[in-house]
């Protein structure tokens, strides 16, 4: 479309008109923007260390305190900052390690929550359906269980169903165990990290440990 016309064809009316709001909108920013920065130099304040814990002009009270988590290393400065601030390279990695163990052992935890639960059910249905049925399970040191019947009335298919439900929960057991295992193993791991950084970190896994044992116990074969 050709510029400094008086007329043009039908075909650009449309496109015009959104070329019009948009140069409106810009109109209007641009006074917005003057209003803002005069705003500012005439009743403002200084900014705080942390600006995100106080809604700023115009700022989302809900994002500002979704956001107030903020550690990256421009706001360890004074504000406004001093020239030269940083004489030697500053140290970063500890709080950012601190905070992703944290986030680390958080996941971790969640997924025992889930994981704990399903192998306490799997336990429970394992010695109910041995005793229901009067069987005594055995496992050897090789790792192969085998069942004993107390039960004599009980047919060839009756025990054959019997052999292989018990087997399907046992390894639903063993899995989830091992599951529960290995996420306890990397917990630990992470709150020895955090407890060399803070001496004074209190373990979340005590709890859990502590359970994770009980369930073993009483997984009776």
């Amino acid at each position: 479309m050709p510029r400094r016309i008086s007329d043009y064809p039908d075909a650009f009316a449309g496109w015009n008109l959104i070329s019009s709001f948009g140069s409106i909108i810009s109109v209007i920013a641009s006074w917005l923007f003057l209003y803002i920065v005069y705003n500012q130099l005439v009743y403002g304040k200084a900014v705080s260390r942390y600006p995100w814990l106080k809604p700023q002009f115009f700022s989302d009270l809900l994002q500002t305190l979704l956001n107030r988590a903020y550690n990256s290393l421009e706001w360890c400065l004074n504000s406004p900052p001093k020239p030269h601030a940083f004489v030697n390279l500053p140290l970063q990695s500890a709080l950012s390690d601190l905070a992703g163990n944290l986030n680390d052992l958080a996941g971790i935890i969640s997924d025992l929550n889930y994981h704990l639960p399903k192998l306490s059910g799997f336990i429970i249905e394992f010695n109910n359906t041995c005793l229901s049925y009067n069987v005594k399970p055995k496992t050897d040191t090789t790792g192969f269980m085998e069942l004993f019947f107390y039960n004599d009335n009980l047919t060839d298919s009756e025990v054959d169903n019997i052999k292989t439900r018990v087997g399907i929960i046992d390894r639903l057991v063993n899995t989830e165990g091992d599951k529960a295992k290995e996420l306890l193993e990397k917990g630990l791991k992470i709150e020895q990290n955090l407890k060399a950084q803070n001496p004074n970190y209190t373990s979340q896994l005590t709890e859990k440990v502590a359970e994770f044992r009980r369930l073993n116990a009483s997984y009776n074969h």
